[in-house]
């Protein structure tokens, strides 16, 4: 029995344990534990209190189109005011957001309710500037993207985006419409938070030249059915410049990201690329320049737009195509020649009484042929049914023989002479004569067409963005937990979990978090907050007490992001089989406390006493001094280990079992990662609790605390082991 107190007591110098970092002196926390422990961010908007100004009401005309009033600017277009119309302009309390996210940044929000109480429909553009605080915006932020508006759809009570542009210069943000509601200015202060969120799409910015564009065009129409890399860049690039990212560019090959989420973003890109292309011509053409490259690239993209955006856009500023046909080619020296041949004065009066219609009448009627052309699948509609709608105006009068000889009779009662029989080529030049003189006087219909077409165009773009949006908008729910069995205790519990690396950009306190006792957390964050933020793929663990500023992780766990949930595990622990074998490492006496040495004398040994030691030659005094002398340090070991089966096996001490006795084994039973020992022999008590876990590829972990305890609660060793292999 002496051999065996003797072998527990050279064990204890050699055992270690697994379980790692077990301390005896945790700090309490006085904090109550979180479910979701890392800081939410939450919302502390001021909204402002609605100051809402009496109502008034404001007349505009087509000669004066526009309305300043509290904050708010409105301009209609001439086409839209056949008679005037009084506006209401009113600054209203702020309806409820419904963003499928949360606003996680603080903001102001200002809201007008504008209308015009006997109108509700609008065929052209209107324009509304809306004032925004830059004393509210954060001094080193962006204005131009901490500001953007939104309006609100009273249909389905929710906020939606529109097309907007910011004005730095005048603190003013432009929303783009064809239709009135009530419209907010949002100023937001902060961004880069984990829940980082879009909550504004604007649909046009110039990010590409027209060299570029014909380029993503041109192979894109040669390759419709396969994805363009110059399209998912510059989708991409867009993204990226419209976010402001910096620190992390958004890749389709980032390793954060699972390859089937990234072929998701990879198609959004795409539509996004070529999108972005299309709406670039259609601007460079409106704006007069590149006219050859649209020339050279139209036929070719009617197909593009209807395989990208089927039937709903694919006017790609076709009004533009006509308009160039007339004004530019094919009747620029057609005109009156001043002859008094009198079937020109006979058309020219007909004309005048029946035929000619104002500017806003021609703008209407072109609008419903090109709302008409949306539904039809041939790309040449719009422009076939303008030119009949010219055609038939401007031979109107060839058409009614009693017409004819009706306004003959009246311009020669008016004293018109000359001319002779009416023969087809002078009925050619009087219509083309016309023609030409006509569609000199509707440029300005045309290039306001243009501009409502690739306000259309964008808004399509804008859907495209859109699609961005839902995508890095997607909220990412993490659950973060320790892998242990029933009953069993958490290593992490109270663990402090940072996500890293982390840009400078990043908010850091919004991605660190503490786990709960039971070594669980659970928090979210949005691809966009994610991105922002660097892009973190790794969580680390700090101990409870630890100062993150100084103090390294004591754990690092990878992740990857495949899906709208994440599930992250601690202690994942290899089998039982993976740990056969030998077990190098080291052990550390964190704290020894041992009986006072006793006073020899010459007759103060008893015979037990002489067998314990002189026959074994063990001095317990001597014993103890040397663990005594071991408090504080760290001294090199090795045990082996054993499997019997699944869940249980033993180790020992050395490499050789040839020679092992049974009493030397020490029996453990393995469960999640776990190998308990208690074992008590004459008053000594031994309890291990080592833990294996898989810390890298390759790399299997063994850590934990040893106690023993005995001598009447004299001897008392607190050990910590670790191995690594």
């Amino acid at each position: 029995m002496k051999k065996k107190i003797a072998r527990l007591l050279i064990a204890t110098l050699l055992m270690s344990s697994f379980y790692g970092c077990s301390n005896t002196t945790v700090p309490t926390e006085t904090s109550e534990p979180e479910v979701e422990a890392i800081e939410n961010n939450e919302n502390n908007s001021q909204e402002p209190t609605a100051n809402s100004s009496l109502e008034k009401e404001n007349v505009v005309t087509a000669e004066n189109p526009n309305i300043t009033k509290d904050g708010a600017s409105v301009s209609f277009s001439p086409f839209d005011l056949q008679e005037e119309r009084t506006v209401s302009i009113t600054q209203t309390e702020a309806p409820a957001l419904t963003f499928d996210e949360e606003i996680t940044e603080d903001y102001l929000l200002e809201v007008y309710d504008i209308h015009v109480p006997d109108q509700e429909e609008f065929i052209d553009l209107i324009e509304i500037r809306l004032d925004y605080d830059e004393d509210f915006i954060e001094a080193s932020a962006d204005e131009s993207r901490s500001t953007f508006a939104m309006y609100f759809n009273e249909e389905n009570n929710t906020w939606e985006t529109v097309d907007y542009s910011v004005d730095t210069a005048n603190n003013q943000v432009i929303v783009t419409t064809s239709h009135l509601s009530k419209y907010g200015v949002f100023t937001v202060k902060n961004e880069n938070t984990r829940l980082a969120y879009i909550g504004r799409v604007n649909s046009y910015k110039k990010i590409v030249d027209s060299t570029m564009a014909q380029e993503i065009i041109t192979e894109a129409i040669n390759r419709p059915a396969t994805p363009s890399e110059k399209a998912i860049n510059l989708g991409m690039n867009v993204t990226n410049d419209w976010l402001g990212l910096s620190g992390f560019l958004l890749t389709t090959s980032n390793p954060v990201y699972s390859t089937e989420f990234l072929e998701g973003l990879g198609g959004v890109f795409n539509g996004l690329g070529i999108a972005a292309a299309a709406v670039q011509v259609a601007v460079d053409f409106q704006s007069g320049n590149d006219v050859a490259l649209y020339g050279n690239l139209s036929k070719n993209m009617l197909n593009l737009v209807v395989s990208n955006w089927g039937t709903s856009a694919l006017q790609l500023s076709f009004a533009g195509v006509f308009a160039i046909d007339y004004s530019l080619n094919k009747f620029a020296t057609a005109a009156w020649d001043g002859r008094k041949e009198i079937w020109y004065d006979a058309y020219h009066l007909h004309y005048k009484e029946k035929m000619q219609l104002e500017p806003r009448k021609w703008y209407s009627k072109f609008y419903w042929i090109w709302q008409d052309s949306l539904k039809e699948k041939d790309p040449n509609y719009l422009k076939d049914q303008i030119n009949q709608a010219i055609e038939s105006n401007i031979q109107a009068f060839w058409q009614n023989e009693s017409e004819m000889a009706f306004y003959q009779g009246e311009v020669m009662d008016n004293g018109a002479t000359g001319g002779g029989g009416l023969s087809e080529d002078l009925k050619r030049e009087i219509t083309d004569a016309k023609r030409a003189e006509l569609v000199k006087s509707l440029q300005p219909v045309f290039n306001q067409l243009e501009k409502k077409i690739t306000y259309y165009l964008r808004d399509e773009y804008r859907k495209k963005l859109e699609a961005t949006k839902r995508e890095l908008n997607q909220v990412v729910r993490v659950t973060i937990e320790e892998n242990i069995g029933d009953g069993m205790t958490p290593k992490y519990g109270k663990y402090i979990v940072k996500f890293a690396p982390l840009s400078d950009q990043a908010k850091e306190s919004t991605w660190t978090g503490r786990l709960s006792d039971e070594g669980k957390i659970q928090t979210k964050f949005t691809i966009l907050g994610h991105m922002q933020s660097g892009g973190p793929n790794t969580i680390e663990l700090y101990t409870p007490d630890a100062d993150l500023s100084v103090d390294s992780p004591e754990k690092i766990v990878t992740f990857k992001i495949t899906g709208p949930e994440l599930k992250i595990t601690l202690g994942d622990y290899p089998p039982l089989e993976a740990l056969v074998g030998q077990w190098p490492g080291t052990f550390y006496f964190e704290q020894v406390t041992v009986p006072d040495p006793k006073p020899k004398t010459d007759d103060s040994n008893t015979e037990s006493e002489e067998e314990s030691c002189d026959s074994f030659d063990i001095d317990l005094d001597e014993i103890f001094a040397d663990l005594k002398a071991q408090e504080g340090k760290k001294t090199p070991t090795t045990f082996s280990i054993a499997q019997i089966n699944d869940q249980r096996g033993y180790l020992w001490f050395g490499d050789d079992p040839s020679d092992l006795d049974e009493d030397e084994k020490l029996y453990f039973n393995y469960q999640y990662g776990r190998m308990a020992i208690n074992q008590s022999q004459e008053g000594f008590n031994l309890s291990v609790g080592l833990v294996a876990e898989y810390i890298e590829d390759g790399k299997i972990k063994i850590s934990g605390p040893l106690s023993v305890t005995g001598m009447n609660g004299t001897l008392d060793i607190d050990l910590i082991y670790e191995g690594v292999r």
